[in-house]
């Protein structure tokens, strides 16, 4: 008999892969870990998984900005059900257990109960997860022994909170540098697992249903990850109907800063942040963009990160081109507009894959 997840989804086999088809679109060259956690859950759902444990447990390994805390949140996106996530650095000594669980019995706050079992008691079915897992204190740990057991956990109230629905991920940076202080010379996946049994308890690892290393960012992911997160911001300017627009520059300028600087993706957000998204909040607090403005956003060494304000008449014109001097538009139908306007020429999309160039 299948074991239900209370979402909106109906699982199947395809509707598992829609799940691992937009984990893929939205978490960038990570593709081995989504794998392994759709894999998981097909075993889950289709009731063949240990009914008294939970759908999933996996510890994701790696350096910060490679997606491990992203992958959670949009697990729980596209299954539609609850994300609860906790900071292990907040747990690091034994009475943080009190926090997770509930206090005891006569002491101030122990009809509250805990924060962990209260939000799986309100929604058992959730992706739970527990960030930079190296850090918990060893009671805490143990709690997780007794979820991993059993399924459940009992609370300081008595009562015995399902975690048989709850889909759990661990994160961990043990290993993402090379310095001796943590145990190990090299980087290779042994020497990390050595490190992380030396950290957690070796039986929570041999516990927990798969242990994945994420990939560091390549300059290409590093890319895709810039276009994902400008495409965001022409979103929400979009919604306050102001058309933002950049080139091959800007986004090779981005990717850079978070590849060279080992940022990861959090690098190149707080980057355009930084370059882009606050001088256009600037600009509309002080009313200086008007409704219908194309905003152009080029990069050159000379002069960084240019900011053009537009009419919205400029729309079809354009003015950017590419490494080999070809007129250059990110959206396919402004080119297909300016190629219906100009005839003899050709729309082709960009050698790089971003954009649409015109040849004569």
């Amino acid at each position: 008999m299948h074991q239900e997840l209370q979402t909106n989804i109906k699982f199947s086999s395809r509707s598992l892969g829609a799940v691992q088809t937009y984990l893929k679109q939205k978490i960038y060259g990570q593709d081995y870990a989504i794998d392994t956690i759709v894999n998981q859950l097909s075993i889950s759902v289709a009731g063949l998984g240990n009914p008294e444990k939970p759908l999933g447990s996996f510890l994701c390994m790696g350096p910060t900005g490679v997606g491990k805390t992203e992958l959670a949140k949009e697990l729980a996106k596209v299954l539609n059900i609850n994300f609860v996530r906790f900071d292990m650095s907040e747990y690091m000594d034994d009475s943080s257990v009190s926090n997770l669980i509930g206090s005891a019995r006569g002491l101030v706050g122990s009809e509250e109960g805990g924060l962990l079992t209260n939000a799986i008691a309100k929604n058992p079915c959730s992706v739970l997860l527990l960030d930079e897992i190296e850090k918990a204190d060893h009671k805490v740990l143990n709690l997780l022994l007794q979820i991993f057991d059993y399924g459940t956990l009992t609370d300081t109230l008595g009562r015995r909170v399902d975690f048989r629905n709850t889909i759990i991920l661990l994160t961990s940076n043990v290993g993402a540098t090379e310095k001796a202080t943590v145990g190990f010379a090299s980087n290779s996946y042994d020497n990390k697992l050595r490190a992380l049994c030396d950290l957690l308890l070796p039986e929570l690892l041999a516990r927990i249903d798969h242990i994945m290393e994420f990939n560091v960012l390549s300059k290409a992911m590093m890319q895709d990850i810039a276009c994902k997160f400008l495409h965001q911001l022409q979103n929400k300017l979009k919604a306050q109907r102001i058309n933002l627009k950049y080139n091959d520059a800007v986004v090779e300028y981005l990717s850079a800063i978070g590849y060279e600087h080992k940022l990861g993706a959090r690098g190149v957000s707080k980057v355009i942040n930084q370059v882009i998204t606050l001088p256009l909040s600037h600009q509309i607090l002080s009313n200086a963009i008007k409704l219908n403005t194309k905003v152009m956003v080029e990069y050159t060494q000379e002069e960084g990160i240019i900011f053009n304000y537009l009419d919205k008449d400029f729309d079809r014109t354009p003015t950017l081109l590419d490494n080999e001097g070809n007129l250059w538009f990110d959206v396919c139908e402004d080119a297909f507009s300016y190629a219906k306007s100009n005839p003899g020429v050709v729309v082709k999309r960009s050698s790089n894959g971003r954009g649409f160039i015109i040849k004569q």
